[in-house]
């Protein structure tokens, strides 16, 4: 039971574990006041003019993904929902893909939602929870992430 609450206090000392609600309050703020100096709530979208609204919201992943030279990039795949597990390996299959795998929404924020997966009960698994478009891309193990 102890060692139960110090794993509990020990993740939410990291702010990517915290419940988005409690990380985003913040935030907000300090983009309220932000907002209140620029005169404009959408002060932020000049950020960087080539992303929708710069990012914040509602942006899928995939669009960014052809700004880029392919030789930068893992092998990708975008999977829309309704999809079952046997349709997303033959894609995988025919792309070079192979488990382990990372499966991402095309939206998201904060690593929602991001996994890496090892085998098919996995990837069941994850198509079970998450109802939205997805993509697919293969793993990579360098020592840094970009």
């Amino acid at each position: 039971m102890i060692k139960n609450i110090r794993l509990r206090i020990q993740k939410y000392k990291r702010r990517e574990f915290l419940p988005s609600s409690i990380f985003y309050i913040p935030i907000f703020i300090y983009f309220l006041y932000l907002a209140i100096r620029a005169k404009h709530l959408g002060f932020f979208t000049n950020v960087n003019p080539n992303i929708t609204l710069s990012g914040a919201i509602g942006y899928g992943k995939e669009e960014d993904l052809d700004k880029f030279d392919p030789k930068y990039l893992p092998i990708t795949i975008v999977v829309a929902k309704g999809h079952d597990c046997e349709y997303i390996e033959k894609q995988m299959k025919q792309q070079g893909i192979v488990y382990p795998c990372i499966a991402k929404p095309t939206l998201g924020m904060k690593g929602r939602d991001v996994k890496k997966i090892h085998n098919t009960k996995q990837m069941k698994t994850y198509l079970k929870h998450v109802h939205e478009d997805i993509l697919i891309q293969e793993y990579i193990n360098y020592p840094l992430e970009f």
